[in-house]
């Protein structure tokens, strides 16, 4: 037979796991607010179907992106055993610097990686925007997207199961 105290014990300690589950869940969604549409396709022959559907409804260009994990869960990383350079979406971006706002997701280059880019814009500072992966515990405070390494603002995302 269980004491009251074990059986008090074990409900305080669901109750605290269930109140952080709730907490983390919470923080992600509010990450994912404002986020362009996602649609999650089979193939990246979908993907690319469908983003072309879209851009040709809708306007702008596509990239792709690279599976590096900074964007999980909104964009996945890629699988395991995968190079993080595998392919994971394509994006349909639009051209507009001066549109970016804080929680747009921007693509752009950087000097010191060989691949673009694609993160949330954090804050304007005097010097470009910082930015920040959802997946990243910090900001990028070294560097900055600029107008002259900025290449595009996403409007939709398709992205891979």
């Amino acid at each position: 037979m269980m004491k009251a105290g074990t059986i008090i014990g074990a409900a305080v300690g669901l109750v605290l796991l269930a109140t952080v589950a709730a907490v983390a869940l919470h923080n992600q969604r509010q990450l994912m607010v404002g986020l362009p549409p996602r649609f999650v396709c089979a193939t990246t022959d979908d993907a690319y179907v469908a983003a072309e559907k879209y851009r040709h409804e809708h306007g702008g260009w596509i990239a792709s992106v690279q599976g590096t994990g900074s964007m999980a869960p909104y964009i996945p990383a890629a699988r395991k055993g995968e190079n993080p350079t595998t392919l994971v979406a394509y994006v349909v971006i639009t051209k507009d610097y001066d549109s970016i706002a804080v929680g747009a997701l921007v693509l752009y280059t950087r000097d010191d990686f060989d691949l673009t880019i694609i993160h949330q814009a954090a804050e304007l500072t005097s010097t470009g925007w910082v930015m920040t992966g959802l997946h990243n515990r910090s900001y990028e405070s070294n560097k900055r997207v600029t107008r002259s390494n900025y290449v595009g603002t996403v409007t939709a995302t398709f992205t891979l199961e």
